[in-house]
């Protein structure tokens, strides 16, 4: 079908837009229900092979765990099946939020969002065997107090040098913290870089956080409105050069959006959801392939263009230039 897009050039000046393809209509289809093991997911962790996915089940202090799933096809959530195998985080996590792995599957991270000037930390649990979670024993517990009250979620940068921590307020002062960390992936190392991004003016109670593998895109999920925000590094992995570009994912549909992992190259997003007051699923989106064409209009500054994608499809879409339309962004892969 023709597809016309219609915005405004400011420029007017040729236009480079970035249309994503999705042919086999399975976008946000693919999902996994952890039911038989708990009801109140709040992180989720995928390896970076794809072959295994980590659960947060948070509720309250003495309770919390980490569980370990196979996944048969690498990044289909629908091929999980449960390892039999967690980790206790609750001695440490009062009521435990976010949920990271090193590169090598050695530690384990979650913070602990519980508030007050003990309760309010990241911690450090080194895995005695890669990736098997069952091995996990506490290691080290960095306080966040004097930078934030309600760490809520955690990344880090793909080198293990810079660890980013979401502040969930439930105001316009919820922001985005970076710490650096002199030796990679040893929390005992990290120091607060006096850097952040204030998140709050655009979408409160702002969940947890992803960062692409080049560190030039970060993504934030709020609560409130169950939607994927998506920000523009200016200077790679740092924090304070973030430019908003919008929301990328509206998820209304979906109660109790806690969760959210995005993989190195951002080609798989997964949110967690559930019905009523449960919050006990994952789904998986595929953002559509990506395809790119380019519009002149030096006429007017009213552009429109149009495109025969030759198959039957639906489109999100992004810009990128001078150029404002009524799609949803989405990075583009060269």
């Amino acid at each position: 079908p023709d597809l016309v897009f219609t915005g405004t050039d400011f420029n007017t000046d040729e236009i480079e837009y970035n249309v994503q393809v999705h042919t086999d209509n399975a976008f946000g289809q693919k999902n996994f229900s952890a039911a038989n093991e708990f009801s109140s997911l709040a992180a989720i962790f995928l390896k970076p092979d794809g072959t295994k996915m980590y659960l947060g089940n948070f509720t309250n202090y003495g309770t919390a765990a980490i569980h370990q799933y196979s996944l048969g096809t690498a990044w289909d959530v629908s091929s999980a099946t449960y390892d039999s195998k967690s980790g206790n985080v609750g001695t440490y996590d009062y009521y435990g939020t976010g949920l990271y792995f090193s590169d090598d599957g050695t530690k384990m991270y979650s913070c602990n969002r519980g508030g007050g000037a003990g309760n309010t930390t990241v911690d450090q649990y080194n895995l005695s065997t890669a990736w098997d979670v069952s091995t996990a024993a506490f290691s080290y517990s960095l306080n966040v107090y004097s930078t934030l009250m309600y760490p809520s979620g955690i990344c880090f940068s793909n080198d293990g040098t810079k660890l980013y921590i979401n502040n969930d307020s439930n105001s316009t002062s919820d922001a985005t913290y970076q710490y650096n960390l002199s030796s990679a992936w040893t929390l005992s190392s990290a120091t607060y870089a006096s850097k952040n991004v204030v998140v709050g003016s655009y979408y409160t109670t702002a969940r947890q956080v992803a960062i692409t593998s080049d560190g030039l895109n970060f993504y934030n999920s709020c609560a409130n409105t169950k939607s994927v925000y998506w920000y523009i590094l200016g200077t790679a992995n740092d924090i304070s050069t973030a430019v908003y570009q919008g929301k990328v994912l509206d998820l209304g549909s979906y109660n109790n959006m806690f969760a959210l992992f995005i993989n190195a190259d951002a080609s798989n997003i997964y949110v967690s959801g559930g019905t009523g007051a449960t919050n006990n699923t994952v789904y998986e989106f595929v953002p559509p392939l990506l395809s790119k064409f380019s519009a002149t209009n030096d006429a007017t500054e009213n552009s429109a263009a149009e495109w025969n994608c030759g198959v039957s499809c639906f489109i999100k879409a992004g810009y990128f230039g001078n150029f404002s339309a009524n799609f949803l962004p989405w990075p583009v892969n060269e």
